[in-house]
């Protein structure tokens, strides 16, 4: 009678602890230029827009960015994950994809715990930033590029950061901005920010336009601005401008 007292409770241990993993398991899913909203978003049946992919997707969950050009297909506020689970935007191959776009902030952060790899960004528009970091914290970017081509307004950025604990990995940021990579400002905190092996370049039509004022800028800590603090630059090189 004891023994089976037992096994039962350790069969009811198991079957809680499987449902509990299940439960917590993250999931991977696909998108693709040429996919559908109406797939279920697996390799072989992918959608096609990050908005939709984020309503579905759980924090801690990975989407695969297949190759490919996407279109005013803004990537904007993924699920935030946890500091054991981020969840991972991440082309197939790095360079494989590109983001397109005429407006400004084709990639725009404001959620936690996110992680985006191997990704290159590009936009026509003339102000904002190529990429906003802005108001989530604990945000990694790597292997990736930002660029803006043509001619700029007056206060526009390649990479906007005004979060807390952000790392940007192995980035080339190039083309029209006032700065290329700006940490701080008037829209928020950024502390403990890390810049590693990254590389900028002025390459633009400047007739008509703001001059440039800085490849690395960082700013606050004054009436206005937000609190900046723990910035730090390791292996980064600035290039010398070139019109385009």
């Amino acid at each position: 009678m004891l023994n089976k007292i037992l096994i039962a409770a350790a069969l009811s241990i198991f079957i809680t602890s499987l449902f509990a993993f299940t439960a917590n398991a993250q999931s991977v899913y696909y998108i693709s230029p040429n996919g559908s909203d109406d797939n279920p978003g697996t390799y072989t049946a992918p959608w096609a827009t990050f908005s939709h992919a984020f309503s579905v997707m759980q924090g801690g969950d990975t989407l695969i960015v297949k190759n490919g050009t996407y279109v005013n297909n803004i990537l904007k506020d993924p699920p935030s994950g946890s500091p054991d689970s981020y969840t991972i935007i991440r082309a197939e191959y790095d360079g494989g994809a590109l983001l397109e776009s005429n407006t400004e902030n084709v990639v725009d952060i404001g959620t936690s715990y996110v992680q985006i790899e191997g990704i290159d960004i590009r936009t026509t528009s003339t102000g904002g930033a190529v990429v906003s970091i802005s108001g989530g914290h604990h945000v990694k970017m790597m292997r990736f590029s930002a660029f803006r081509k043509g001619g700029i307004s007056s206060y526009p950025s390649g990479i906007n950061i005004n979060s807390d604990y952000v790392l940007l990995e192995d980035c080339a940021v190039a083309g029209g901005a006032r700065y290329l990579i700006a940490v701080g400002g008037y829209h928020g905190n950024a502390n403990n920010i890390i810049i590693r092996r990254c590389v900028v370049r002025w390459d633009y039509d400047s007739v008509n336009s703001p001059p440039a004022r800085g490849g690395y800028m960082v700013y606050g800590n004054k009436a206005g601005d937000g609190v900046v603090s723990n910035i730090s630059f390791q292996n980064v090189i600035v290039l010398d401008n070139s019109d385009a």
